[in-house]
């Protein structure tokens, strides 16, 4: 395992050394990487849109499936509203 260090050679600071990649000297690192992004972002964005969904899906079933009475719902978000309401 090579010796890592967190702190530049004495005598030089961080501003002094390269950047590790730099898309001027090396474009071809950067070749695609919009594209890759971009691809990954849709993706992110349908899993959380699934899970969103999955999410309602069991919230209203359970709500459904919880009510003793057909007004017990409108019972408690009426009291819910008047706490919220008054504060």
């Amino acid at each position: 395992m090579p010796d890592q260090r967190t702190l530049p050679p004495h005598g030089q600071s961080f501003v002094d050394q390269p950047h590790a990649f730099d898309p001027v000297t090396q474009p071809q690192l950067f070749h695609g990487v919009i594209g890759k992004r971009t691809v990954a972002f849709i993706i992110d964005a349908m899993i959380i849109l699934m899970l969103t969904v999955i999410d309602y899906v069991v919230v209203a079933y359970s709500a459904s499936s919880r009510s003793a009475s057909p007004g017990s719902f409108s019972v408690w978000s009426s009291l819910l509203w008047a706490s919220v309401i008054t504060r």
